[in-house]
This record gives C-alpha cells, sequence and structure tokens, in this order.
C-alpha cells in the first residue's frame, strides 16, 4: 500500500509543487531507469522514457488515487510507456515486410526513410539477404540460392539484419519522441 509520505508528496506534486517531483525522481529514478532499459535494451531510450514517466506523473497528479502503492503505478507508467515504444517499432518492421522495393523508392514519408536508411546500413551480405526476400519476393530458399548459401546460412543472416533493422528503428523512434 502506499504510504502516509507518499499521499503527501503526490498531493504537493498535483499543487504544482516542483521539489515535491524532484523528490520523488531522485527516490524512484534509478529503477525506472534500469526497467526501461532491461524492456528496451538500449540506456539512452530508457532515460528519455524516464523523463516521459515523470512528466506524465507530474500531469496526472491531480487525478491520483492511492489505489496501489505509488511505485507499483510508477513502473505501470514506465512499462507501459515502453510497450508503446516497441508496438510503433514492431509496426515500422511489419510495414518493412509489406513494402516493396519500388513502393519505398516512391515513399518519401519520413517512417519508409528511416527504415531504407537502416536497410541501407546494414552490412552488405544482410542488405542484400533483405531485399532479394522482403523487396524482390524471392522465397527464402530463392534467395540463399540466388546468394550461394545455404538455407540455413540465410536465414540465420535473416536473423542478424531483422536485429540490426529493430536497433536502428527503435533509434530513430527513440529520436522522433525526444
Amino acid at each position: 500500500m502506499t504510504s502516509e509520505e507518499d499521499i503527501k508528496l503526490m498531493r504537493r506534486i498535483a499543487d504544482k509543487d516542483e521539489d515535491a517531483l524532484s523528490i520523488l525522481m531522485n527516490r524512484h529514478i534509478h529503477q525506472v531507469i534500469r526497467l526501461a532499459e532491461r524492456v528496451l535494451g538500449s540506456l539512452t531510450e530508457a532515460e528519455d522514457v524516464a523523463q516521459e514517466v515523470f512528466v506524465k506523473i507530474w500531469k496526472a497528479a491531480p487525478n491520483w488515487t492511492p489505489q496501489a502503492s505509488l511505485k507499483t503505478w510508477i513502473y505501470r507508467i514506465t512499462l507501459n510507456r515502453c510497450l508503446d515504444l516497441k508496438r510503433k517499432v514492431k509496426y515500422k518492421l511489419d510495414l518493412l515486410e509489406e513494402t516493396s522495393l519500388e513502393h519505398a523508392r516512391k515513399d518519401v514519408s519520413e517512417e519508409a526513410a528511416a527504415v531504407k536508411e537502416a536497410v541501407n546500413l546494414l552490412p552488405l551480405k544482410e542488405k542484400t539477404a533483405v531485399v532479394l526476400h522482403h523487396y524482390e519476393g524471392f522465397s527464402q530458399q530463392e534467395a540463399a540460392n540466388i546468394m550461394g548459401i545455404s538455407l540455413r546460412t540465410y536465414e540465420r543472416m535473416i536473423a542478424s539484419a531483422t536485429a540490426n533493422l529493430k536497433i536502428a528503428v527503435q533509434k530513430h523512434c527513440a529520436m522522433q519522441v525526444a
């Protein structure tokens, strides 16, 4: 349950007391960053999430009720923000799978440009694997044959490329949020 001290602190924050927010941040920022980093895999993104969490607490404080512990509420906000970011990345990666090379050239949106840039930054073999399958429409076996490698090697290459693309798109998303 929420302690009496936490309730008083949240009341002060609800009254727009910046010192109270600072106290709350000092108590919880390291745990928020640690949780976000574990979920997102990036310290930079975790630090950005932490800032967003405390801004949300500042804004939501007038409506906060001490039904659960304050710490639980803070962790929930943190986890929700992390999951939102991960959903954005998954959505953008799903778009990558659905987009043909010709369509990507015509699409001037910032998201498509970020994905295209991320593909271009892949090591040459990974980039080739992605382009052959996702943009040119070859099956994985056909793409492996074209590259002169086994299907198993091709699948490992695609897995590595996907991981690298996720990191690149997550970084781009983090820059957009900031």
